[in-house]
């Protein structure tokens, strides 16, 4: 999965609770606004690159910081 402006959505929760309607093609300005607030805030606490492989990553063998234990 790759993060890009094509799979962003954007609702008006307060009026549309139920997220029925996608405002992003009625409101590309303000969404473009707001995935590069998104990125600058992403960028600014150190979370990128995001891994979207989700269950595949779940699933990889984990690096491990000491060696096995007996007791």
């Amino acid at each position: 999965m790759q993060l890009d402006a094509t799979a962003w959505v954007h609702y008006h929760v307060a009026e549309d609770y139920a997220e029925n309607n996608n405002l992003a093609a009625s409101e590309q300005v303000r969404l473009h606004a707001m995935i590069n607030r998104w990125y600058g805030e992403a960028g600014k606490y150190k979370v990128l690159p995001i891994d979207g492989r989700g269950v595949e990553r779940s699933l990889e063998r984990r690096p491990k910081i000491c060696n096995e234990r007996e007791r």
